[in-house]
């Protein structure tokens, strides 16, 4: 009888010991898990809880290119445009041709180099729209934001030629046609 006893104590505690720990294994993180909560939290505008989510998918799977495109959706939301460019670029490095990733990393450079210009700083605001231009280069404002950084870097021929191919583009572009009569 005392033998039946503990092979019967043996047995729950066996039991108890699975359950335990398929318990506890609903507890890790995967990385799908990880990108469902991050979306929700996006979707909430909670971009900072977000974004922890987010890096802890990298950390997991770098090769999760959406959890960069939202890790750069995040950071374009609070206005952090260097990382929002890093995380785009990434996304579109990984995945060029998945969903929302260049309208992501266009709007992050575009972000980018009009903060940079309106800040004074010009060779910074060059290379984000210079980028810009390669993802979408039949975009003649784009090229006006290029002249108008090569005007404040004190390169008067870069400018014309931007706001040349401007016009190219779009022959009425008021504000290219303004800016090359005043730069002749």
């Amino acid at each position: 009888m005392r033998a039946r006893g503990l092979r019967a104590a043996a047995a729950w505690l066996v039991i108890a010991s699975v359950l335990g720990g398929c318990a506890w294994l609903g507890l890790v993180d995967t990385p799908d898990s990880l990108m469902q909560e991050g979306q929700q939290l996006y979707l909430d505008k909670r971009y900072d809880e977000a974004i922890v989510k987010f890096e802890r998918v990298i950390e997991l799977d770098n090769t999760r290119w959406l959890a960069y495109l939202y890790l750069a959706r995040c950071y374009m939301a609070k206005g952090s445009w260097t990382r929002a460019v890093t995380n785009a670029r990434l996304a579109y490095q990984a995945q060029p041709g998945g969903e929302d990733v260049v309208p992501v990393f266009s709007q992050s450079l575009w972000g980018a180099g009009t903060e940079a210009l309106g800040g004074g700083k010009f060779g910074d605001a060059i290379s984000a729209f210079r980028e810009y231009l390669r993802v979408k280069p039949a975009d003649a404002a784009a090229y006006v934001a290029l002249g108008k950084s090569f005007l404040g870097a004190g390169d008067r021929t870069e400018a014309l030629a931007a706001f040349g191919r401007a016009l190219q583009l779009n022959p009425t572009h008021t504000e290219a046609n303004d800016l090359v009569r005043g730069l002749r």
